[in-house]
Order: C-alpha cells, then structure tokens, then sequence
C-alpha cells in the first residue's frame, strides 16, 4: 500500500513535469515576434547551430537560446535539411515556430531569380541581367568582355563568350556582381570538366565551347544536336569550311538575317571565308550541346538543311549534290 502511494507520487510528479514542460515549449514556439517593419537578417556561409540562434537572438527572435539550439539540432534531423546561408526577409509578426518552419522551407530567402536561355549571346545575358537583377547592361558587358576579368576566373580567353552557364538561379539580393558572373563561370566550368573529364576527346576546352555554341546555335532539337556536331568536326577533320551561318551573324547582333554584304565581309567569324573555328564560342551552350560537341555521332555527314516545318529538324546529306536537291526541295516546299 506504501509502495503504491509512493508510485503514484512519483508519477503524479512525472505527468506535472512533463505537462509544465510541454506548456513551457508551446509558450516558447508560439511567442510572437512584433516588429515596426519587415527586417533583415544575413546568415554567413558556414554558420554553425549556435551562431544562427545568436544571430537571431540579437534581433530579438527565438529565445531562449538553450531551448531553441536544441530545437533546431532537433529539426535537422527530423527534416534531413540544414538552413540555407543568405539573407532572410522577416514580417514584421511570425511566431518562433513559424519563423524556424519558414527558415528550413526557404520561403524567408531575400534572393533574385536570373534565367540564362540556352544559346544567350553576351549582349543577351546582359540584357538579362538588366531584366532580372536590375543591374546596369553597361557594366555587365563591360565585365563579360573583359580579358582582365576573365583571367582573374581563371580563364585564358579574352571574354567571358561560352562560359556563362545556361540555368535558372536564385542569388542573394546583396551578391555582387562579379560574383555572380563568377558562380555562374564556376558552374559551366564545373560542366565541362565533367564531360570532358570522361571522355578521349582531342579538342581543348575553348574549342569544345566554339563547336558546342554552333551546335546551340543552329538547333534546339537534342536529338540531332550529336548529329550536327558530327558535321562540322567532319568538315574540321578535311580541312573544309565550316560555312556555320551563326558564326555570320554574331558580329552583327542583333541581326538575325544574312545579307550578301554580311556574306562577303571578311570577320573573324566569317566561316565562309576563313577556316577553322571561329576565335570565341558564339554563345553559352547548354550541357547537351556540350556533351555533343565531345561526342558527336559516328556520320560521314558534311552538310544539312533545315526542312523549315514544325519539327524543327533538318535533313542531312554527305555530298553537295545531295544537299542541293534537299535545299531546292525545302524551299519549294515553303512556296506551297
């Protein structure tokens, strides 16, 4: 009988602690945060458990520190996520628990969003980055056709032609911009070390991008991207000329019509003219007409013709009379 009062105590004890506990941690998640304005707060890169909750404390949120170290070491591993660096736009009322469930959703991030179209020339992504990031198109090509900026990523190329990485990205509204041209140099880099890097290709990384943006250039049809690619390094490998209609073009931007002057004028990248590859990429290619500039397909193919419906593919041929019939036959077809 003594046995069981003294049961009943300790466990009358045990349900008092533990509802004084669960009241104690509702009390501290559903503290609410009230702020004249939204604020800002930066996480630095590397920012460990306790700088976080330090940072946060400083601005007035989530504490007490000990509870909310051992809460967020707690949702790290029930949520298999860290929280993200960057810079984090907080209302000017959330509660502690709302605020760490927003912090590990992303919802909080202050970040800019900058979309890279595949085949974007430099004078188009400055033209995005005016667009996206409200950055000055000046200053932006004045970095993308810098040799001096170039070398300083690590390149040895008198722009930054090729090397901006075609993708969506999202960056903190404080990064400047070279590094942002810098992350996203880092990322095409990053490509072709990895394709290159598993493959017996001879060309070097620069003439990899030159071929990868003809190729990006002339088609959006990933199938055929191989294909084509197997054209032009044909035409390489027996010293003929490339005669690549975007290469015409890119000194001319944004014109997108070849006229007979454009033709005849002796440019660099006139590959009617000079042989060889033009003596910067024409754009920044994406990972697909990367991969098929380092693997182009096995064709005895030298020439192709766009068959101008809505496939948006091409006939290919191996010899000039075949690829004359095939050009008479496509724009006949676009008179009917």
């Amino acid at each position: 009988m003594k046995l069981l009062k003294i049961l009943s105590v300790i466990f009358g004890v045990i349900v008092f602690v533990v509802s004084v506990s669960f009241i104690i941690v509702l009390q501290y998640l559903n503290q609410k945060n009230i702020t004249p304005e939204k604020n800002y707060i930066k996480l630095p890169y590397g920012s460990s458990t306790a700088k976080i909750i330090e940072i946060f404390n400083e601005e007035g949120y989530l504490k007490p520190k000990w509870f909310f170290e051992l809460y967020l070491k707690f949702q790290y591993k029930s949520k298999k996520k860290f929280i993200e660096a960057g810079t984090y736009e907080i209302p000017p009322e959330i509660t502690n628990k709302e605020l760490i469930e927003k912090l590990f959703s992303d919802d909080l991030l202050s970040r800019n969003k900058i979309t890279i179209v595949e085949g974007f020339n430099i004078y188009e992504v400055a033209r995005a980055f005016k667009h996206y990031l409200q950055k000055d198109s000046l200053e932006v090509i004045k970095l993308l056709t810098s040799k001096e900026f170039a070398k300083s990523l690590g390149l040895n190329s008198p722009n930054l032609e090729g090397y901006i990485m075609p993708e969506t990205y999202f960056f903190d509204k404080e990064t400047s911009l070279q590094d942002i041209l810098g992350f996203l140099v880092n990322a095409q880099k990053q490509i072709l070390k990895s394709i290159i890097g598993s493959s017996t290709t001879i060309l070097t990384e620069y003439d990899v991008l030159k071929i990868a943006s003809i190729i990006q250039a002339e088609t959006s049809v990933v199938d055929e991207m191989p294909i084509i690619s197997s054209v032009y390094q044909n035409r390489l490998k027996i010293g003929m000329l490339l005669q690549a209609d975007p290469t015409l073009l890119y000194p001319f931007f944004p014109q997108k019509n070849i006229t007979k002057a454009i033709l005849h004028t002796n440019t660099p990248y006139n590959t009617y003219l000079n042989k060889g590859l033009p003596p910067t990429p024409i754009n920044s290619p994406g990972k697909q007409a990367i991969y098929s500039a380092v693997h182009p397909a096995l064709t005895n193919y030298l020439y192709f013709v766009a068959k101008g419906d809505s496939t948006k593919t091409h006939n290919f041929s191996t010899n000039f009379y075949e690829h004359t019939k095939n050009v008479r036959k496509y724009k006949f077809s676009k008179l009917n």
